[in-house]
């Protein structure tokens, strides 16, 4: 009874993480500049995703950065605003990346069912 706990449990811990590792998802990163090549913090960065209706918003920090995370893939409209700055406007495709399996060699499936039959 004990080794069919142990497999329930092992199934419980591994299979979420297995599901979630297999999404695709991407992240956005950058840095705000002005036209003169100097970063502007502080600036509101927005991400709309019409077919989605997803929209996400970011500060960008003291070096003008900025990254929003776990994404989507898809086309996305980018905003940048700052105070006393104009609004600037992009679309982008962004693709997603998923994990790839391991190879048979890297599973450890196979011992671990050899270990837990009595």
């Amino acid at each position: 009874m004990s080794n069919l706990r142990a497999a329930i449990l092992s199934l419980c811990i591994f299979v979420p993480t297995m599901i979630w590792a297999q999404s695709a998802t991407t992240s956005l990163r950058g840095t705000i500049l002005d036209s003169s090549g100097a970063v502007v913090s502080g600036a509101t960065v927005s991400l709309d995703n019409k077919a989605t209706g997803f929209h996400a918003e970011n500060q960008a920090d003291e070096k003008g950065q900025y990254l929003l995370l776990q994404l989507a893939p898809g086309t996305y409209t980018i905003t940048a605003k700052a105070t006393g700055l104009g609004k600037q406007v992009k679309v982008a495709e962004l693709l997603g990346f998923a994990a790839q399996p391991l190879p048979r060699s890297h599973r450890s499936g196979r011992r671990l069912r050899k270990r837990l039959r009595p």
